[in-house]
């Protein structure tokens, strides 16, 4: 997704999502790092990378200190679980860190957050978002290649997120079907070209397992 926010003096910021929700794609890194080159001294270029940690690639983080107009957003929301904290952080040159110390809320982060944020970044936490990611992944290309081979689906897209954009030949149908098995699905057919399409998250095994089932079960 690219979003762009100007005034009369022209474009100000630009906001990259890669990967991006709802589609799963990854954005081309040299592009990315080429447009922040291009609008150097007119315009930041934010990348919001919070699906990162599930993708096939490293982040753009180590790219900041050679492009003074980049910022990349991380969250603690997704590969740790931590989505109740509200809590991530923004990496950019100190510059436009200082700026934006300018303007941000006082006490923006709060004492429980802070102390669960600790806890998750302690060396046993850490092994194990490791760990559930590499499930996440593998699962991820597993559930993809059963969906693809299914009658009942019109397009898998590629996704280096956590979930699944599906298009299928009844989407509503397909809702049908997973609601009854107790599985909540995310309905994008409202959104523009995306007439058929649900985005799936990634479960456990055992969650997939009953997904895949339940959609076998109305071909």
């Amino acid at each position: 997704m690219v979003l762009g926010q100007h005034d009369d003096q022209g474009l100000k910021l630009v906001f990259l999502c890669s990967p991006n929700n709802p589609t799963g794609n990854r954005l081309d890194g040299e592009a990315i790092l080429g447009l922040a080159r291009a609008l150097e001294g007119r315009a930041l270029v934010v990348v919001d990378e919070a699906y990162v940690e599930f993708a096939n690639g490293p982040s753009l983080t180590a790219a900041i200190t050679d492009h003074p107009g980049m910022v990349v957003l991380r969250t603690l929301s997704k590969a740790h679980g931590l989505a109740g904290a509200r809590c991530g952080v923004l990496l950019a040159q100190a510059s436009v860190v200082a700026l934006l110390r300018k303007v941000i809320q006082p006490y923006a982060v709060t004492q429980l957050t802070i102390e669960a944020v600790f806890r998750s970044l302690e060396p046993a936490a850490l092994e194990q978002s490791r760990g559930r990611v590499a499930t996440v992944r593998a699962e991820r290309a597993r559930v993809a290649a059963a969906l693809a081979d299914s009658p009942g689906v019109l397009k898998v897209w590629p996704s280096d997120a956590n979930f699944l954009l599906v298009e299928f030949k009844d989407a509503a149908a397909a809702l049908q079907r997973t609601h009854a098995a107790g599985l909540l699905l995310r309905d994008m057919r409202a959104t523009a070209g995306l007439a058929h399409a649900l985005r799936i998250s990634i479960g456990s095994p055992e969650h997939n397992d009953r997904l895949l089932s339940s959609l076998r079960g109305g071909q």
